[in-house]
């Protein structure tokens, strides 16, 4: 996604989601509602689908891992903040199936 910098857009900066500390603020921030249903050797991995249109939606993957299997939620949404919420809210309902039938067969 290109921003202008300026109303004439004559100057144009190349924005990336690994470039803005907002947005990984943000992620790091609501990550943390995930650790409970997480393992200490548990990842998560945030993708986020390369540059397009500005018209188009932005998606956004999460990818857990937890230990031999592997889980994703994608988002999507108009900004990268609302997709993430999406993933985010989907991963839950993920981890908490997995976790339930983990403590159901135990």
């Amino acid at each position: 996604m290109d921003i202008s910098n300026n109303s004439t857009g004559s100057e144009i900066s190349n924005y990336t989601a690994e470039t803005d500390p907002e947005l990984k603020a943000f992620i790091y921030q609501h990550l943390v509602d995930l650790q409970p249903y997480l393992a200490a050797e548990s990842q998560i991995a945030v993708l986020v689908q390369a540059e397009h249109d500005l018209d188009d939606e932005e998606s956004l993957t999460l990818v857990a891992t937890l230990g031999d299997y592997r889980l994703e939620a994608e988002g999507h949404a108009d900004d990268l903040y609302e997709a993430f919420l999406d993933a985010k809210k989907k991963m839950l309902s993920q981890l908490e199936e997995w976790y339930l039938s983990a403590v159901d067969s135990s």
